[in-house]
């Protein structure tokens, strides 16, 4: 993490998974990173998916709230919040201050099925072109994802 490169970039976050099946050792070193990036007056989201050591939204916020460092959050991709079913209700039984922002993607009909580990990377890394599937912003907007009706942009 380079103070240089992320002025440069107007870095504002940075965004983490675990890979750690061991939950004290993912918050240990989730503890770690967020000192590291508050040096730099960066935030910390971290990101949950079906196929990591932090699997669901509630096991995020469970984590985030145990680290107590103010530059802590929770990111929501809407792929992997779906998943392992997750719903609107999911989204408002956690605390909103957790939340900087949200990864919104499109979820197609035929996505791979949350125990297929193999399949879920794959699309993970060479995904559907936004617009593909579903309507994501109409998707974001219902489940009051917070960002939701904040700028826009694409990542590919």
């Amino acid at each position: 993490m380079s103070r240089p490169i992320s002025l440069a970039l107007g870095a504002k976050n940075v965004l983490v998974m675990s890979a750690e099946p061991d939950e004290a050792r993912t918050i240990e070193r989730f503890c770690e990173l967020c000192e590291r990036a508050a040096q730099y007056g960066l935030h910390v989201c971290l990101e949950f998916a079906i196929y990591t050591g932090v699997r669901t939204l509630a096991h995020a916020a469970s984590i985030v709230a145990k680290a107590k460092r103010s530059n802590a959050s929770v990111l929501i991709d809407a792929l992997h919040f779906s998943r392992p079913g997750g719903l609107p209700a999911h989204v408002k039984q956690v605390d909103p201050a957790l939340f900087r922002y949200a990864q919104i993607c499109d979820a197609c009909p035929d996505m791979p099925g949350p125990t297929d580990t193999p399949a879920l990377i794959r699309e993970a890394r060479t995904g559907a072109v936004p617009g593909d599937c579903r309507s994501s912003r109409a998707r974001a907007r219902q489940a009051r994802i917070p960002g939701a009706l904040s700028p826009w942009g694409c990542v590919t």
